[in-house]
């Protein structure tokens, strides 16, 4: 980092600032309860509060998320967009990560996956209309659990031609 200060690529004053204070967080994998961060990432995708059956949380506890807390997100945003309820199971969590790591997550009597089928037309229609009527018709936040922008959600009501109930 010195380097990048003595080659002027990085403002002195900051870097002197910041080697002040410095923060140790450790990875995921190394936490004791990853669950508690998992259930308050869900909180903010949706607005509500999300429960975990015992098996998912088991299989979050061993999950390394390599990529941290932005895995961990992308993980739990496409968990949510096939759960049941605001609650989390082992499914919703092998169907939302596709990579081998859940293989070695999960104890091995569950460790079949199923892969994830293509995204069709028809079921990102689909979740698009169980993303409103999960949030009574709020554009926002059926975009945020999507993880599409509100932008997005319109055109593609507008290509699906999805109308709000009336």
């Amino acid at each position: 980092m010195i380097d990048a200060v003595n080659a002027g690529h990085f403002r002195d004053d900051l870097f002197y600032l910041l080697t002040g204070s410095k923060v140790f967080l450790p990875p995921l994998r190394r936490r004791e309860h990853p669950e508690v961060l998992a259930q308050a990432l869900c909180a903010q995708l949706t607005g509500c509060n999300v429960t975990f059956s015992a098996e998912a949380k088991d299989a979050l506890c061993r999950l390394p998320f390599h990529g941290n807390v932005r895995e961990m997100r992308g993980v739990l945003q496409n968990a949510l967009a096939t759960a049941q309820d605001n609650r989390i199971n082992l499914l919703d969590l092998q169907q939302a990560c596709v990579d081998a790591p859940l293989a070695s997550a999960i104890p091995e009597p569950v460790c079949a996956i199923v892969p994830a089928p293509p995204v069709t037309a028809y079921d990102e229609r689909s979740m698009i209309l169980d993303a409103l009527s999960n949030s009574r018709w709020n554009v926002s936040e059926a975009a945020r659990v999507l993880g599409m922008g509100r932008a997005t959600i319109n055109r593609k009501l507008k290509m699906y031609e999805i109308r709000r109930p009336t």
